[in-house]
């Protein structure tokens, strides 16, 4: 078991390596290198989630990598973004969807006005997001909110001003570059 588990860990790295080497080319290559780095995710995720077909949002879902990968695994998936940074994300997400037949629903929304029902999801993913944010507090309020009794957030951030802060950690090695 151990030398398969190292030989898929290697193809992945590899991988992983590759998508992020091609990530910038187009909207499609940022996509596919978002659903690898989704994959461990969901590895993490399936022991805190209910049997079945599982209610995922992610919040700040950019070009909607995490939430295809999510979508492809079998989860019903919503995902949101107000698209701040980039207006033609949501576009491109959609877009891909349509091409590989995965089912997502995609809106754009402020993660501090979700505007979704009390208790709706089993989970809600927010990863890379909270340090852009301009109401953090409301944003959470607003996952919690949304989430079932007993429900799940996964909300992972990197600290900007760390030494690999600033979304540069997989590019340059260099402390506060």
């Amino acid at each position: 078991w151990y030398r398969d588990a190292a030989a898929r860990t290697a193809a992945y790295e590899r991988d992983l390596l590759e998508a992020t080497r091609a990530r910038l080319r187009s909207a499609e290559d940022y996509i596919r290198c978002q659903m690898l780095i989704a994959e461990p995710l969901v590895h993490r995720m399936r022991p805190f989630l209910p049997a079945g077909r599982a209610r995922i949002l992610e919040v700040g879902c950019g070009t909607g990598g995490m939430s295809l990968y999510l979508a492809s695994q079998g989860f019903e998936v919503t995902a949101v973004d107000r698209e701040q940074y980039d207006p033609e994300a949501l576009e491109a997400a959609r877009a891909f969807s349509r091409r590989e037949s995965i089912r997502l629903d995609l809106n754009l929304a402020d993660g501090a006005a979700l505007p979704f029902r009390e208790g709706t999801y089993d989970a809600v993913v927010c990863g890379n997001v909270v340090e852009h944010l301009e109401d953090p507090h409301g944003t959470l309020a607003e996952i919690y909110r949304v989430l079932v009794p007993g429900g799940v957030a996964f909300v992972d951030f990197p600290l900007f001003h760390s030494p690999y802060g600033g979304h540069i950690n997989d590019v340059v090695k260099i402390p506060w570059f």
